[in-house]
């Protein structure tokens, strides 16, 4: 059955359903969000405005149950108050939400609501936060992508196509919306980091406080997972705003690498060059031992720890050519290139 045939059954139904709720709590609107049905949703709220805010038993609204469908999900977000009991925006589980909307790629979703709801940037889920689980989606952003030479040129050129442009070429190159779809996803996702780094400018009093949000050591330390991916944006754009960032990873018990340590160890070259822009810097970073008293040298010594950035030239040769490179820029002398 369609939502088209759904929805006049809902009316002449709704009288007899509207206070049926199953075993689990879940009402017909939780059931329309997983079924990913806008129609039926609009059709449920029309009858019901408060059909948005009811949890079922694990404290979860329809919004929590809705991700297969983004329309949908800005439908809901419009939609749901953030009100007494369940508080779906501000309340115990709103860190969830956060992680979905991060996990499935809705940037622009998770900016509206940041900036309507700022204190969303600190919410945990699995002892990480926003910024943590954007560390790790390093395929939302340029520097994880791995673009064909015609996807580059198309991400190039898209910037200059007006709208009306647009709806030409996406009938006739399917593969330019697609190119384009992802674009505006890096856009919303470097946006998104540059938000939160603002929201913390305008909170955090002290240093301090801002080094225990990215280094808190309840959770994987969110600088250093992108730059053990390679996820510049991040870092730059960290650095950019708190520029002793640059010593994270520093501790007295040497448990964690430093960014360049990180760089090195996981051949992560545009965060190397990063670094290395900054020669004072790189030097202390490079005095810096781990806690099996490694330096950035016993780092670039070892064999690349991931297949992807081994394999990513062929040839066992030019392979063993990149390490001996890596090799060499791991010393202290700036003239080495990669």
């Amino acid at each position: 059955m369609t939502p088209e045939t759904q929805i006049p059954m809902l009316n002449e139904a709704w009288e007899a359903a509207k206070d049926y709720w199953d075993l689990s709590g879940r009402s017909a609107l939780h059931y329309a969000a997983m079924g990913g049905s806008l129609k039926t949703a609009k059709a449920l709220i029309r009858k019901n405005f408060a059909l948005p805010e009811i949890q079922n038993k694990r404290g979860s609204v329809p919004l929590y149950l809705s991700f297969s469908s983004k329309q949908l999900v800005w439908y809901l977000i419009l939609v749901t108050r953030d009100e007494h009991p369940c508080f779906p925006f501000t309340g115990p589980l709103s860190a969830q939400l956060v992680c979905k909307l991060i996990c499935y790629g809705y940037y622009d979703i998770m900016l509206y609501l940041v900036g309507k709801y700022p204190e969303l940037i600190f919410a945990k889920h699995e002892e990480q936060h926003l910024l943590g689980w954007l560390s790790m989606r390093y395929s939302n952003f340029l520097s994880g992508s791995n673009h064909t030479f015609w996807e580059r040129w198309i991400y190039k050129l898209l910037k200059c196509l007006n709208r009306l442009q647009w709806k030409v070429i996406e009938k006739l190159a399917p593969l330019i919306k697609q190119v384009r779809e992802e674009k505006l996803k890096h856009v919303y996702a470097v946006e998104l980091v540059n938000h939160v780094c603002t929201t913390l400018l305008s909170i955090c009093d002290t240093f301090k406080d801002t080094t225990y949000f990215f280094n808190n050591a309840e959770s994987p330390n969110s600088q250093l997972m992108a730059a053990s991916l390679g996820i510049d944006e991040i870092i730059t754009t960290c650095v950019q705003y708190f520029p002793d960032l640059v010593f994270i990873g520093m501790t007295e018990d040497h448990h964690q690498l430093n960014l360049l340590q990180e760089a090195i160890a996981n051949r992560q070259a545009n965060i190397f060059y990063f670094i290395k822009e900054m020669p004072t810097i790189t030097q202390i970073l490079n005095f810096d031992v781990n806690f099996e008293s490694e330096t950035t040298l016993h780092l670039a010594a070892k064999l690349a720890p991931s297949s992807v950035q081994l394999l990513s030239v062929s040839g066992a040769a030019l392979q063993m050519q990149r390490e001996l490179q890596w090799f060499k820029a791991g010393t202290r002398s700036p003239q080495f290139k990669i």
